[in-house]
């Protein structure tokens, strides 16, 4: 007797961005059709990806001057050894 398969988060985001086989995908969605458990959770990570898609971090001007004068910085002390 073949024993169920156990589906995690982690199996459902390799669904979502397109990980898994053709043949565990197939598997997974003939669960999806029949567990309303796994499809709550799916929904909901889905939800999750999307409000982090729209999260549009950027670092402060602050610490992109101090980066670039950093940079510039090894680059002249590199220079001078040579």
């Amino acid at each position: 007797m073949l024993m169920p398969q156990i589906y995690t988060e982690n199996d459902l985001l390799l669904y979502l961005y397109g990980e898994l086989s053709p043949v565990e995908t197939l598997k997974l969605e003939k669960e999806l059709a029949i567990n309303n458990t796994l499809q709550l959770t799916l929904n909901s990570l889905q939800s999750s990806i999307g409000l982090i898609a729209q999260l549009e971090e950027e670092p402060s001007k602050t610490s992109v001057a101090l980066v670039l004068e950093y940079a510039k910085m090894i680059s002249e002390t590199s220079a001078e050894k040579v």
